[in-house]
């Protein structure tokens, strides 16, 4: 399975498929391939774009505030690369400070492209130089996808509500993965990735626009996946 879910995350990506079509047309001298690959360059670098297809995915998750009183003692902090995992531990922190102890923290996840993956380690480490005491912190690095994720925390957690801290964009597939497997998540999310809009400047294509739109599209991808294949629990 995450086989296949790793072929369609990539092919169905902005970057990917306007690539090909811009082979196609500048390689095979394929007029029309050409324009649409031109055509699909601009409008994906583009902020009005981006911000279209990400605006779906985090507006339900906005502002992502620590509601009193708390509602579990227990947080799940989903990787996703070591720089949005630095603002996905501050989500973190800003729950054991509001909750107070006892706080545990459950990091979830590896690179599954990695043998041996350091990310959960590095966030640990960055968690406990900020305070957090070394034993109300929890590895699980057995989890390749959001949906493994879910599946190896399921027997540990139950229905006992507990914190789930992603991105924004990454939250409706996260909360959808857990949900299947009978948890009851609460979503705490950020960062935000919807770019501010709109200026004439907005309308200038940029490489940071076009990382927003694959990830938009991953985001989609892996949710349409999920919803298609279903679990088994």
């Amino acid at each position: 399975m995450l086989a296949a879910l790793k072929v369609l995350e990539v092919f169905i990506l902005p970057t990917i498929f306007t690539f090909v079509f811009l082979v196609a047309g500048f390689g095979l001298r394929i007029r029309w391939a050409m324009g649409l690959g031109l055509i699909f360059l601009y409008l994906f670098s583009i902020t009005p774009v981006s911000k279209g297809l990400l605006l779906p995915l985090e507006r339900p998750y906005q502002p992502a505030t620590v509601q009193k009183p708390c509602v579990s003692d227990t947080a799940v902090l989903l990787l996703g690369g070591f720089e949005e995992d630095v603002t996905r531990a501050a989500g973190v922190l800003e729950l054991s400070t509001a909750c107070g102890a006892p706080f545990h923290v459950i990091i979830s996840g590896t690179d599954p492209l990695l043998k041996e993956s350091p990310e959960a380690r590095e966030v640990r480490d960055l968690l406990i130089s900020e305070g957090l005491r070394p034993r109300a912190i929890l590895l699980e690095e057995r989890s390749r996808t959001t949906l493994e994720s879910a599946k190896n925390l399921a027997e540990s957690l139950g229905r006992k509500p507990f914190y789930l801290v992603t991105s924004a964009y990454h939250m409706t597939r996260s909360l959808y993965a857990f949900h299947q497997f009978g948890m009851n998540p609460v979503p705490l999310a950020g960062p935000y990735r919807m770019p501010r809009c709109c200026t004439l400047f907005d309308f200038i294509p940029s490489s940071t626009n076009l990382l927003k739109s694959d990830e938009a599209f991953h985001e989609y991808a892996g949710l349409l996946f999920y919803r298609k294949m279903g679990t088994h629990h």
